[in-house]
């Protein structure tokens, strides 16, 4: 450690640029991978943190070259602060720090490949651009917090659903561009020979330009994807309100004739009841209640919104000939947006009611369960499937309806609703039953703050 820091503090071999770029490195990745609380004391806290973490960053490199033996390693102790900031410090989405790390620290040596070149012009001019103040370490600094800010204003991390197929695009760029540095560290004395700066410096333009390129479209396919996402679920919920305003039309009139009979049935058992003929009373009731004895298979679990939702399904499900078994044991108030939870029962049910739908079932029968376990609220719903469709296409969920463009989206909404309470949602197939199970938090959004990836009003019902 004194060895290490005669070396790069007293002789300064490397020169104070070199102390200045990894304290502008540290000072970026920090304010990319956290929130400023724009106070007198949110500021002070922030600057705190980057001191602590120079001197962390000073006994890291002195390790390492106690290690290594060398001074040319500050590659490998960039990659364990950034790795180790972002997991121990970041409150991101793992998705979030995947990427945003892996486009900063690529680029952060792109960085110095492209200020290279205008401290190189400075000096054939007779200007020195290589000292504290150099135009090559000004440039580079600029460049880290360029990026930092660019990464974070395009930053994906308040979408609650990102594409995976992106993030591994995004990281395959930047290794790429990793590779490139790594190539022509192998090939400068060989093949290119002469042209070997000039190439490399066109070649780490280029990987610099398309990182920040791919990375905005990254981000622009995100949004687009859940505002895609959040239109469909507003279809959705157009077609379920007109459903729901058919369904409770005929409720009504179905309650007007029952009041009709109602009125008769208590005028017949006062006539029977005055001429003390209690045989037929006993028979009349005995009929009465077993033919409407489907009046009384009432849910009500206390919660109003799911009692409407589960009342609702159920009355639809009866028509088509499924029967919906229940069993719900939650507390009378849930910490969820109604339209939310709506918006959650309503495609689990419709998704099992249309498998079985679908399936050449005599009698089918889906059930719904729901049940609070500690802070956690747990959903399963189960229906039969159709053996004689392979499990892998099963297990696609795509819906056979006209409109698939609408009711396609029903399991990604789940998802989404799932992941903005940090929860889940796991489907599985056994023994022909298809069974969708869902777990969320409940906690509220006061207590939750913004760990969890919020969505804004997504419009989810």
């Amino acid at each position: 450690m004194t060895e290490y820091f005669q070396i790069y503090f007293i002789d300064q071999i490397y020169g104070k640029s070199y102390i200045i770029t990894q304290l502008s490195y540290m000072a970026a990745v920090i304010l990319m991978l956290n929130d400023v609380v724009c106070t007198a004391r949110g500021i002070l806290k922030k600057i705190a943190e980057i001191l602590s973490c120079a001197v962390l960053m000073f006994l890291l490199n002195s390790v390492l070259y106690m290690l290594i033996g060398s001074t040319d390693k500050d590659w490998l102790s960039l990659l364990i602060f950034i790795l180790g900031y972002a997991l121990l410090r970041s409150k991101y989405k793992i998705s979030t720090k995947i990427v945003m790390c892996s486009v900063f620290y690529s680029t952060a040596f792109l960085n110095f490949v492209i200020s290279e070149p205008w401290g190189d012009l400075l000096n054939s001019r007779g200007y020195s651009s290589y000292g504290y103040f150099g135009v090559t370490g000004i440039l580079s600094v600029l460049l880290f917090f360029f990026m930092a800010w660019y990464l974070k204003r395009f930053s994906t991390e308040r979408f609650s659903f990102t594409s995976k197929s992106g993030i591994i695009l995004m990281v395959a760029i930047s290794a790429l561009a990793g590779i490139s540095q790594i190539a022509y560290s192998l090939l400068a004395e060989t093949l290119l020979k002469g042209n070997a700066s000039a190439y490399n410096v066109i070649i780490s333009f280029s990987f610099w330009l398309l990182e920040l390129l791919g990375y905005y479209m990254f981000y622009m396919i995100s949004r687009e994807y859940v505002q895609n996402i959040e239109l469909m679920a507003m279809q959705r919920k157009a077609e379920t309100d007109q459903e729901m305003y058919e369904a409770t039309r005929n409720i009504y009139e179905e309650m007007s004739t029952i009041r009709h009979e109602m009125k008769n049935h208590d005028m017949y058992v006062k006539a029977l009841l005055e001429k003390k003929e209690y045989d037929k009373l006993e028979g009349f009731l005995n009929n009465s209640f077993s033919q409407n004895a489907e009046f009384y298979q009432y849910v009500n679990c206390g919660n109003t919104v799911v009692n409407t939702i589960v009342n609702y399904e159920a009355a639809a499900a009866k028509a088509k000939g499924i029967m919906l078994k229940t069993r719900i044991i939650i507390p009378e108030k849930l910490p969820f947006k109604d339209t939310e939870l709506c918006s959650l029962l309503f495609n689990l049910l419709n998704n099992a009611m249309e498998a079985c739908e679908s399936g050449k079932f005599q009698s089918p029968m889906l059930s719904l369960e729901m049940e609070t376990k500690g802070v956690y609220l747990f959903i399963t719903v189960q229906n039969p499937v159709d053996d004689s469709i392979p499990e892998k296409e099963r297990l696609k969920l795509e819906t056979t309806k006209r409109n698939k463009k609408v009711h396609g989206y029903g399991t990604k909404i789940v998802e989404m609703i799932a992941e903005k309470y940090n929860g889940h949602v796991k489907y599985k197939i056994q023994d022909s039953i298809f069974t969708a199970d869902v777990m969320m938090e409940m906690v509220t959004q006061d207590t939750r703050g913004k760990t969890s990836g919020e969505v804004k009003d997504s419009g989810l019902r």
